[in-house]
């Protein structure tokens, strides 16, 4: 596992980095809507979703959707990206359909001209998001919100290899069932123990992925993945039910992905 060093003061550097709509995207959070009627299988699985409720058009009319095969990049003079994660307790939701890691009070992604907090990170196994056609064992999402209600999320994927000693902890906090959260205020936790050292990545504007699949959220994946075990993908898996909680790929439609190398 290669860690990102905590720095005393990081920022990304210019705001084409996160350029959003004019129009204020509402305000929503990544799989934070806990409506009841949708799932990952069956009657009320994804495909599905867009005729549950009304609320949830999107999921099944949009044009702009997420995830997606990140393939096929356009190589792009983007800025560095660095972001300001100082981090606080270590805090883990299981709200029955994903595990939450809570962001810090003083976690944020600054675009230079507007900053957006980091609100809460999600876990995701197998990985929603593929890297040329490439599978995932798992994808943190680490969600972002502005406070006009704009999200960007930074995704990391994650492959099967050496254990990870971030989801190691992660897999010690977890709460005894759906619905409660545990918080151990005398670990102090940092996204930066999540992130790989190489911070190349590719963007593109698509949409949450769970209902009400909200669009003209700004995605940046990052290119190079962080490893967890055989073991703890499982263990992972198993605490959001054993089915996984991804959501299929969507169709790219002419969407163009720039990538810093």
């Amino acid at each position: 596992m290669m860690h990102r060093p905590a720095l005393p003061c990081l920022f990304i550097a210019l705001a084409a980095l996160l350029a959003l709509p004019a129009q204020a995207t509402p305000i929503v959070n990544q799989a934070e809507t806990y409506a009841p009627g949708w799932d990952y299988q069956g009657s009320n699985g994804p495909v599905h979703w867009g005729t549950l409720s009304p609320s949830y058009w999107a999921c099944g009319q949009g044009t702009r959707q997420s995830p997606i095969d990140v393939t096929a990049l356009t190589p792009a003079d983007l800025p560095e990206l660095t972001l300001h994660y100082p981090g606080g307790p270590l805090s883990v939701m299981h709200t029955g359909r994903l595990l939450k890691l809570r962001g810090g009070p003083r976690d944020v992604l600054d675009s230079g001209w507007s900053a957006y907090n980091l609100r809460h990170i999600d876990i995701r196994v197998p990985a929603e998001h593929r890297l040329d056609g490439r599978e995932f064992a798992a994808e943190l999402q680490l969600v972002h919100q502005r406070a006009d209600g704009h999200v960007a999320i930074l995704s990391v994927l994650m492959e099967e290899g050496r254990a990870n000693r971030a989801i190691d902890r992660v897999l010690a906090a977890l709460p005894s069932g759906p619905g409660l959260e545990r918080t151990l205020p005398d670990q102090a936790f940092s996204a930066h123990e999540l992130l790989p050292a190489d911070f190349s990545y590719a963007r593109y504007t698509g949409s949450l992925t769970t209902p009400p699949c909200t669009e003209r959220v700004d995605w940046v994946v990052l290119r190079t993945p962080v490893t967890l075990s055989a073991e703890q993908a499982k263990l992972l898996r198993e605490a959001v039910g054993g089915r996984g909680n991804a959501r299929p790929l969507q169709p790219r439609n002419g969407r163009e992905i720039p990538a810093r190398y």
